[in-house]
């Protein structure tokens, strides 16, 4: 058999082969994201400076926001990113203040949605106190010390 003979069949199982992928792909046999898991949530830092505050309030904010999203959802996410976008530390006499503005993504089946939100946090050696501001956008709104609710998962 010449080359030319076999081109036509090389041309049909690459098709069928391809065909065969996108399709599986399509049915969710091939994801890329096979599990939506929850986000672990930190431990508090033994030692509270103004890095290790930000990066632990960032992180648990995250998995506030991961964990949130991924309840309301009902398990059908297929797909989520939390990224935070600004954050201000600020340390006062009694503890560390933090503000933290964030976005995220989910897709679900066909449908994708996006938000934004902020949230402030207050912490200390013995407490670490956000306010989430349900939604809000607005700085001015949120103080942890008064409206706040303790974090006992972080």
């Amino acid at each position: 058999m010449s080359m030319d003979s076999w081109s036509p069949v090389i041309l049909l199982v690459l098709l069928v082969l391809g065909l065969t992928g996108f399709f599986a792909f399509q049915a969710g046999v091939f994801s890329a994201n096979p599990s939506v898991d929850p986000h672990p949530y930190p431990n508090k830092p033994a030692n509270l400076t103004q890095q290790s505050v930000g990066e632990y309030a960032k992180t648990c904010e995250r998995a506030i926001v991961w964990n949130r999203e991924l309840s309301q959802q009902n398990g059908k996410l297929t797909r989520i990113s939390v990224s935070m976008n600004d954050i201000v530390v600020t340390n006062e006499s009694r503890g560390w203040n933090l503000y933290i503005e964030y976005a995220f993504s989910t897709k679900t089946g066909d449908s994708v949605g996006d938000g934004r939100g902020v949230a402030e946090y207050f912490i200390n050696e013995s407490v670490t106190l956000r306010d989430g501001g349900d939604g809000t956008t607005d700085k001015e709104a949120l103080d942890p010390t008064r409206n706040g609710t303790v974090v006992t998962n972080c």
